[in-house]
Order: structure tokens, then C-alpha cells, then sequence
């Protein structure tokens, strides 16, 4: 059976923002440009050791704005043991990588309400800090706020991004939410992102964009079903 929408895209660029994380710039080729709509996936498709000359597929989110046709970028974390993980690791920049998409309807809402509450695990950040490129440029009269939750200091990216994006929505607030800080001198957010998001002001008209991994996902709709929030105001997308 032919596979959809089958594409091909040099990979252009190739840096490791974190210690388990991987961001990857690819161009597509051909005669026909990419596109996409921001929370939008591709489906990789990898060579599989374990069943030579097949190749296995793997979801991921695309991270950079949908405005962008020529190239768009990818943030990768590798597991223990995982397939994709350690064919990552083995690139090297300029190999030509097939894939399939876009996919997804985990899409940004238009309008918006007052307040939108991002919330991430790792490269769950991915589709959220697409949307924002990509949606949210102009709305400067919501107030957008971004959880995202990591190991430790190491593990945070797109700082430098998110604070750019800040000075064309100042109301942006940006909160990392580290388990395990190694400083002692870490003075931001540490613990569960569920009980800094229980202290935000729900009453007002307030959607939810959620994706990372599904126990993360579980505990924050699970809080927020606590406190009658309404479910229909809560979009997520899982991976692991």
C-alpha cells in the first residue's frame, strides 16, 4: 500500500539544545514547498535494526511557525532504548529524510479567550511554541502564560526563543517548572506544574493547551475536572 503524502527533506542543521534533546532543521525537496498548520505532526520514517530494509515510524510535532514554507524544525528527546533515539544520535546533517504528513487537529482556536494557559513536559513545548509563531503574534490583549516542566536547569530550551516572542506579547508570562533543580540557587518553580496552575485565576474565560506525557495530562485535567472547569475548553495532544 503507497504510504500518504510521502516527502523528502535534507537535513539542514542539527543542534543539541539540552543534554537529551535534539533539534533538527529540514528543507524540503522537491518542487513543492511544506506546509502545515501550527500543532501539526510528521511521521519520520526511520530505518528499524531489528527488521532490515523496513522502516518504522515515529510522530513528531513540528516546533517553528507554520508561516515558514522553506524549512521547518523538529525537537527530538532521546529514551533509553527507544528506535528513533538512537538513529538521532547517529545523524550527522545532510542526509535525506523521508516522512509523511501533516497530521493532527491539535490546532490553536480562534479567537481566543482572555487568558490561554500553554502547559508542557519537554519537547511537548514543541506545537505550543508553534502556535504562538505562527497565531499569536498580533494578540496582544491576551494574557498567554506557558508551564513548561523539565528535570532541571539543563533540560530547559527555547528561553531565548520565548523571551523574543515576549516582546511582542508582553502579557506572555514564561515558567519553567523544574523536578529536580541541581543548584541550590534555583529560585524559580520546582515540583508539579499541576499545583502552580491550581493558583491561576480559572474564573475568567481561560483555555487550556496541553501536550507532553499522558500522566502529566492525566493530573492536569484531572485538577482542573475538580474544579469544574469546562472540559470542552481543554485541547491536548499526548506522546510516550
Amino acid at each position: 500500500m503507497a504510504l500518504p503524502n510521502l516527502l523528502n527533506a535534507k537535513l539542514t542543521k542539527i543542534v543539541d539544545i539540552t543534554p537529551s534533546v535534539r533539534e533538527l532543521y529540514l528543507k524540503p525537496m522537491g518542487p513543492n514547498t511544506f506546509e502545515f498548520k501550527a500543532g501539526q505532526f510528521v511521521m519520520l520514517h526511520i530505518p528499524d535494526p531489528a527488521n532490515p530494509g523496513k522502516l518504522a515510524q515515529r510522530a513528531y510535532s513540528v516546533a517553528s511557525s507554520d508561516l515558514v514554507k522553506s524549512e521547518y524544525r523538529l525537537v527530538i528527546k532521546y529514551y533509553d532504548l527507544g528506535l528513533a533515539s538512537g538513529w538521532v544520535k547517529t545523524l550527522k546533517g545532510g542526509e535525506e529524510i523521508t516522512f509523511t504528513g501533516p497530521f493532527g487537529k491539535f490546532l490553536f482556536r480562534e479567537p481566543p479567550a482572555e487568558q490561554v494557559i500553554h502547559v508542557a513536559t519537554s519537547t511537548g513545548l514543541a506545537p505550543l511554541y508553534s502556535m504562538l509563531t505562527s497565531k499569536c503574534m498580533n494578540m496582544t490583549n491576551v494574557d498567554f502564560k506557558i508551564f513548561m516542566g523539565v528535570w532541571n536547569e539543563s533540560e530547559i530550551f527555547y528561553a531565548k526563543e520565548l523571551e523574543e516572542v515576549k516582546k511582542k506579547l508582553p502579557r506572555l508570562e514564561i515558567n519553567f517548572v523544574l523536578d529536580k533543580p541541581n543548584s541550590p540557587d534555583w529560585r524559580g518553580m520546582k515540583g508539579f506544574v499541576t499545583e502552580y496552575i491550581a493558583k491561576c485565576n480559572l474564573e475568567r474565560p481561560t483555555e487550556f493547551y496541553i501536550c507532553g506525557n499522558p500522566a502529566m495530562i492525566k493530573s492536569v485535567k484531572e485538577m482542573l475536572t475538580a474544579k469544574n472547569f469546562p472540559k470542552q475548553k481543554i485541547y491536548t495532544e499526548s506522546y510516550g
